[in-house]
C-alpha cells in the first residue's frame, strides 16, 4: 500500500517530467504483476493512473467541438494521449469485468453439477425400487431426500446469482461499449 501511495504522490505532483511518470508506471505494473495475475493487475494499475490523472477543466470542455460537428474524415484521426489513456482505461476496466465474469460461468457450472448429484441419486433409487420396501427403509431414504431436496435449493441458488451477476457485468460492458465508441467496434454484440 505505501508503494501504491508514493506512486501517486510522485505522479501528482506538478511538473514531472513523462519520462519519470512512465518509469513509476512501469514500476508500479511490474509490482502488481508479480503480485497479482496480469488481468487484474493492468486493471488496478488504470484505476491508478486514473486517480493519478489531475482533473480536466470544464471551462475547456465546454468550448470543445464535438465529434458530430466535423466530417467523417476528421474523427479518424489519431487518438490524443488523453483519448488513449481513457482507452486504456475503459479496456482496464473491460477485462477486469470479463475476468469477474469468468468466476461467475464457473460458479454457473458448479451449480449445475451439485444439481446433477440429486438428479443420478433419484435415478439411481427409482431404477432400484423393486429391490426395497419404502416403509422398511423409510429411516435411510428420508434423510437421504432431504438431503437431495437441500442439493437441490443450493444448486438452483447458484446457478441463479451467477445469472443475476452475468447480467449486472453485462449491463457494466455495455455502460463502457456506449462510452467509447471505439471499443464497441472491437466487441460484439456477445460480450
Amino acid at each position: 500500500m505505501r508503494f501504491f501511495i508514493l506512486a501517486l504522490l510522485l505522479l501528482e505532483r506538478e511538473g514531472s517530467p513523462v519520462a519519470a511518470e512512465a518509469q513509476i508506471v512501469q514500476a508500479v505494473d511490474q509490482y502488481l504483476r508479480k503480485r497479482y495475475c496480469a488481468v487484474v493487475a493492468g486493471a488496478l494499475l488504470g484505476m491508478i493512473v486514473q486517480l493519478a490523472q489531475p482533473p480536466t477543466n470544464t471551462e475547456h470542455s465546454e468550448n470543445m467541438v464535438t465529434d458530430t460537428e466535423f466530417p467523417a474524415s476528421h474523427s479518424e484521426q489519431a487518438p490524443t494521449q488523453s483519448e488513449q489513456y481513457d482507452e486504456s482505461v475503459h479496456i482496464s476496466r473491460i477485462q477486469l469485468i470479463l475476468a469477474e465474469k469468468r468466476t461467475s460461468l464457473a460458479v454457473m457450472r458448479t451449480g449445475i453439477v451439485v444439481f446433477t448429484l440429486p438428479m443420478s441419486v433419484m435415478t439411481v433409487l427409482i431404477a432400484t425400487s423393486r429391490y426395497y420396501d419404502f416403509l422398511e427403509a423409510y429411516h435411510l431414504l428420508i434423510p437421504l431426500l432431504v438431503l437431495c431436496a437441500g442439493l437441490v435449493v443450493f444448486a438452483v441458488y447458484l446457478v441463479h446469482r451467477s445469472i443475476v451477476r452475468i447480467r449486472k457485468q453485462d449491463v457494466l460492458i455495455h455502460k463502457i461499449k456506449e462510452q467509447d465508441h471505439r471499443i464497441a467496434d472491437f466487441l460484439g454484440d456477445g460480450v
